[in-house]
């Protein structure tokens, strides 16, 4: 990580390959994102297309890392097909290192709302033999 550090910090003096840089990693990191939560979800992209009112060609556009076109209410409209939040933030270029390091399944892949157990805890097993009767 740290040679990735220091040729950011090299790269980075340039304001324009700052910011470059910056929109590149975060197209990839959202269109990677989508593909994944599709997959995870077992939708194909017509599935998709069809839950967020686009065509299955507009996934594939959205689930390239070249595409740079993103418009928030289409990331809405995501959000709620895949039951997750959508949060969008301003940064320091700082955070960059560590949305490269947590590109991985676990980060790309948040649970769905049903699933989340902060809102819905796994149940606790009942120990009770008050319930068990002769």
């Amino acid at each position: 990580m740290n040679e990735l550090l220091d040729r950011l910090n090299e790269d980075f003096r340039n304001e324009e390959a700052r910011y470059a840089y910056a929109e590149s990693v975060a197209n990839a990191y959202i269109s990677e994102q989508i593909k994944r939560l599709r997959e995870d979800r077992g939708l194909s992209q017509e599935e998709l297309a069809a839950l967020i009112g686009t065509k299955q060609s507009g996934i594939s556009r959205l689930q390239s890392r070249d595409y740079s076109a993103w418009k928030v209410e289409t990331l809405r409209k995501l959000a709620k097909a895949f039951g997750v939040r959508l949060r969008i933030s301003f940064e320091e270029f700082g955070t960059i290192t560590d949305d490269i390091a947590s590109f991985s399944q676990g980060n790309l892949v948040p649970r769905k709302f049903s699933e989340d157990p902060t809102f819905h805890p796994p149940a606790k097993e009942s120990n009770s033999l008050a319930a068990v009767t002769p």
